[in-house]
Protein backbone atom coordinates (compact mmCIF):
# COMPACT_ATOMS: atom_id res chain seq x y z
CA UNK A 1 0.00 0.00 0.00
CA UNK A 2 1.51 3.06 -0.89
CA UNK A 3 0.65 6.30 1.55
CA UNK A 4 1.15 9.88 -0.29
CA UNK A 5 4.11 11.96 -0.25
CA UNK A 6 2.01 14.73 1.76
CA UNK A 7 2.01 12.24 5.17
CA UNK A 8 4.44 12.93 7.91
CA UNK A 9 7.01 10.40 7.58
CA UNK A 10 6.79 8.62 10.86
CA UNK A 11 2.99 7.69 9.21
CA UNK A 12 4.83 6.20 6.05
CA UNK A 13 6.61 3.95 8.03
CA UNK A 14 3.52 2.56 10.49
CA UNK A 15 0.97 2.09 7.34
CA UNK A 16 0.56 -1.48 6.78
CA UNK A 17 -2.05 -3.88 5.40
CA UNK A 18 -0.19 -6.52 7.11
CA UNK A 19 -1.00 -6.29 10.72
CA UNK A 20 0.35 -8.35 13.22
CA UNK A 21 -2.87 -10.97 14.07
CA UNK A 22 -3.50 -10.18 17.91
CA UNK A 23 -4.73 -13.23 20.35
CA UNK A 24 -7.75 -10.89 21.45
CA UNK A 25 -9.11 -7.41 19.79
CA UNK A 26 -11.94 -5.01 21.11
CA UNK A 27 -13.77 -3.20 18.37
CA UNK A 28 -15.01 -0.04 19.19
CA UNK A 29 -18.32 1.55 17.47
CA UNK A 30 -20.18 4.34 18.65
CA UNK A 31 -23.56 2.58 17.05
CA UNK A 32 -24.92 -1.17 16.00
CA UNK A 33 -23.06 -1.77 12.57
CA UNK A 34 -19.90 0.92 13.05
CA UNK A 35 -17.40 -1.78 13.63
CA UNK A 36 -18.78 -3.47 10.36
CA UNK A 37 -18.29 -0.66 8.29
CA UNK A 38 -15.13 0.69 9.75
CA UNK A 39 -12.98 -2.36 10.34
CA UNK A 40 -15.12 -6.05 9.31
CA UNK A 41 -12.46 -7.11 6.88
CA UNK A 42 -9.82 -6.56 9.36
CA UNK A 43 -11.80 -8.32 12.20
CA UNK A 44 -12.94 -11.12 9.66
CA UNK A 45 -8.71 -11.75 8.77
CA UNK A 46 -7.84 -11.70 12.35
CA UNK A 47 -10.64 -13.82 13.73
CA UNK A 48 -10.16 -16.69 10.43
CA UNK A 49 -6.40 -16.74 11.94
CA UNK A 50 -7.95 -17.26 15.40
CA UNK A 51 -8.29 -13.89 17.32
CA UNK A 52 -10.77 -13.58 19.61
CA UNK A 53 -12.58 -10.67 18.56
CA UNK A 54 -15.50 -8.93 21.23
CA UNK A 55 -17.26 -6.08 20.14
CA UNK A 56 -18.46 -2.60 22.36
CA UNK A 57 -21.44 -0.67 21.32
CA UNK A 58 -21.92 2.67 22.87
CA UNK A 59 -24.87 3.26 22.04
CA UNK A 60 -28.65 1.67 21.45
CA UNK A 61 -29.15 2.43 17.84
CA UNK A 62 -32.48 3.98 19.13
CA UNK A 63 -32.64 6.58 16.10
CA UNK A 64 -31.58 4.31 13.51
CA UNK A 65 -34.47 4.59 10.98
CA UNK A 66 -36.62 6.86 8.77
CA UNK A 67 -39.46 5.76 10.38
CA UNK A 68 -41.42 7.79 12.51
CA UNK A 69 -43.78 5.31 13.52
CA UNK A 70 -41.31 2.69 15.24
CA UNK A 71 -41.32 1.74 18.80
CA UNK A 72 -37.79 2.68 19.69
CA UNK A 73 -38.02 -0.60 22.44
CA UNK A 74 -38.79 -2.56 19.27
CA UNK A 75 -36.07 -0.72 17.02
CA UNK A 76 -33.38 -1.36 19.65
CA UNK A 77 -33.87 -4.69 20.05
CA UNK A 78 -33.84 -4.86 16.15
CA UNK A 79 -30.31 -3.24 15.96
CA UNK A 80 -29.20 -5.52 18.84
CA UNK A 81 -29.93 -8.83 16.89
CA UNK A 82 -28.59 -7.32 14.23
CA UNK A 83 -25.35 -6.01 15.69
CA UNK A 84 -24.67 -9.82 17.59
CA UNK A 85 -25.71 -11.64 13.66
CA UNK A 86 -22.90 -9.41 12.23
CA UNK A 87 -20.80 -10.19 14.42
CA UNK A 88 -21.23 -13.52 14.19
CA UNK A 89 -20.82 -13.49 10.18
CA UNK A 90 -17.53 -11.29 10.65
CA UNK A 91 -15.96 -13.61 13.16
CA UNK A 92 -17.89 -16.86 13.70
CA UNK A 93 -19.63 -18.26 16.99
CA UNK A 94 -17.26 -16.68 19.21
CA UNK A 95 -18.05 -13.22 18.97
CA UNK A 96 -18.45 -11.36 22.33
CA UNK A 97 -20.60 -8.02 21.69
CA UNK A 98 -21.37 -5.80 24.98
CA UNK A 99 -23.82 -2.82 24.67
CA UNK A 100 -23.59 0.19 26.89
CA UNK A 101 -26.94 1.06 25.77
CA UNK A 102 -26.44 5.24 25.64
CA UNK A 103 -28.99 6.85 24.04
CA UNK A 104 -28.25 7.97 20.34
CA UNK A 105 -26.80 10.94 19.70
CA UNK A 106 -26.63 11.56 23.76
CA UNK A 107 -23.17 10.28 23.84
CA UNK A 108 -20.27 12.03 24.81
CA UNK A 109 -16.52 11.30 25.22
CA UNK A 110 -15.31 11.38 28.96
CA UNK A 111 -15.32 10.12 32.04
CA UNK A 112 -19.05 9.31 32.84
CA UNK A 113 -18.56 6.90 29.42
CA UNK A 114 -15.62 5.40 30.85
CA UNK A 115 -17.97 4.28 34.03
CA UNK A 116 -19.91 2.68 32.05
CA UNK A 117 -16.72 0.44 30.57
CA UNK A 118 -16.82 -1.93 33.24
CA UNK A 119 -17.60 -5.24 31.77
CA UNK A 120 -15.63 -5.61 28.93
CA UNK A 121 -12.37 -5.15 31.18
CA UNK A 122 -12.63 -8.62 31.36
CA UNK A 123 -11.76 -8.88 27.75
CA UNK A 124 -7.96 -7.77 28.21
CA UNK A 125 -7.51 -6.83 24.44
CA UNK A 126 -4.44 -6.82 22.91
CA UNK A 127 -5.80 -4.40 20.30
CA UNK A 128 -8.38 -1.89 20.14
CA UNK A 129 -9.91 -1.07 17.01
CA UNK A 130 -11.87 2.47 16.36
CA UNK A 131 -12.80 4.13 14.01
CA UNK A 132 -10.99 7.17 12.66
CA UNK A 133 -10.84 10.17 14.81
CA UNK A 134 -12.38 12.72 12.05
CA UNK A 135 -15.94 11.39 12.02
CA UNK A 136 -15.97 12.93 15.51
CA UNK A 137 -16.24 16.29 13.43
CA UNK A 138 -19.42 14.99 11.80
CA UNK A 139 -21.45 13.24 14.92
CA UNK A 140 -19.38 13.79 18.41
CA UNK A 141 -20.64 10.18 19.76
CA UNK A 142 -18.02 8.68 17.29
Amino acid sequence: MSVPESYAPSLRRRVSINLDIPGRALAIGAHPDDIEFGCGATLAKWARAGCEVSHLVCTDGSKGTWDPDIDPGDLIATRQREQRAAAVAVGGANERVVFLGWPDGELESGLLVLDDVDEPRDIDPIALVRRRVEHAEVEPGH
